[in-house]
């Protein structure tokens, strides 16, 4: 598997109703260097799982 590092100022918009996967997905954009941005329900499901969200 190959990995993609990006400038820090970069950042990935997520906001979903159905939350499965999700957390996957995430993980692979912050390991990548994304700032993780999420809607109000989003961003509680990522934090819930120890993920850095704004």
């Amino acid at each position: 598997m190959t990995s993609t590092v990006v400038p820090r100022n970069f950042s990935a918009i997520l906001s979903v109703s159905d939350k499965t996967g999700i957390c996957e997905i995430a993980t692979g954009l912050h390991d990548a260097g994304l700032t993780l941005v999420a809607s109000g329900g989003t961003a509680a499901t990522l934090r819930e799982h120890g993920l850095p969200v704004k």
